[in-house]
């Protein structure tokens, strides 16, 4: 059973408001606060959630008559300190860009604003929990204070789409303690994920193990060795992978997938996460996967 009573998530991109929405729908959280420094990005947001918890009660997944009182639950703010000042989170997941420096300067002004008795967690799917956990200890000048704050920092790593993914990686930073490793686990059961424990280790499990096989499949791709849809089908049906590993990282965006392998390349060294050229040159093009309608296959005619 969790202890979290009021969630607060930041950033309403498609992650944030996929882990709000299975906190409001399957957890049940009695209060949920989304904070975005964009309010028409919170708006969206917002009303994407609205969406979702309206078609979990068209498909029985909830009581009808819960609907009103789910969605009354749901606030918005625009930064950390309006919600330090109008709310009191028990658990904070940042789900933000995927830049160590914004992450920082969050995690930063989280512990500073934010109880000490707050989960800080990062829905981050290759940067460092260690780091973000000193970003939380240095808002402390007190020793005890500044262990305790990056005590309570945890990785908390939800898949997209978070509806349907049923696993969730809980990351454990150097100084993370063994208290939040357990209230971030009983979170995630919650929302009725099948949770596995990882070190801080760069890439975590699933990242670590399946960017090189996207990698691979792109220097094939680049190579002419073999088209998009044969590597793709031959991952389905030999591997009986859901979704080809150039399907997969359109989906995902070529922009992240390339983070992610930068990410792990610069924290190992090891040439098997180097990123492609043909990625490189992609992300360069704007041609990032389905979210500009261009990647690998071509979304324009759907869009």
């Amino acid at each position: 059973m969790t202890d979290v009573q009021q969630l607060a998530v930041l950033g309403c991109g498609q992650m944030g408001i996929g882990i709000a929405s299975v906190a409001a729908i399957q957890a049940r959280i009695p209060r949920i606060v989304l904070v975005d420094v964009s309010a028409k990005q919170a708006e969206r947001g917002r009303a994407s959630l609205e969406e979702q918890v309206r078609k979990a009660a068209k498909y029985r997944r909830i009581e009808p008559r819960l609907v009103d009182s789910i969605l009354d639950s749901v606030h918005i703010v625009h930064s950390i300190e309006e919600l330090a000042s109008a709310h009191t989170p028990d658990l904070v997941i940042e789900a933000a860009s995927e830049d160590v420096d914004v992450k920082k300067r969050v995690f930063h002004a989280l512990a500073k604003h934010l109880p000490l008795r707050t989960l800080l967690a990062s829905n981050t799917s290759s940067i460092s929990i260690t780091t973000l956990a000193r970003a939380a200890a240095d808002a402390y000048t007190d020793p005890a204070e500044a262990a305790a704050s990056a005590a309570r920092v945890v990785g908390i790593h939800f898949f997209n789409p978070v509806q349907v993914m049923r696993l969730v990686e809980v990351v454990r930073a150097l100084q993370t303690s063994d208290e939040s490793v357990q209230r971030a686990t009983a979170f995630a059961v919650a929302c009725r994920k099948r949770t596995v424990l990882c070190v801080d280790t760069p890439g975590f499990i699933v990242n670590r193990i399946n960017i090189v096989a996207m990698r691979e499949a792109i220097r094939m791709a680049e190579a002419k060795e073999a088209t998009y849809e044969d590597i793709d089908q031959a991952m389905m049906l030999g591997m009986r992978h859901p979704m080809g590993p150039l399907r997969l990282a359109d989906f995902v965006g070529l922009d992240i997938c390339l983070h992610v392998m930068e990410s792990i390349y610069e924290a190992t060294g090891e040439p098997q996460y180097a990123p492609p050229g043909l990625l490189l040159r992609m992300v360069h093009a704007g041609w990032l996967g389905v979210k500009t309608a261009k990647g690998f296959y071509d979304y324009r005619a759907k869009a």
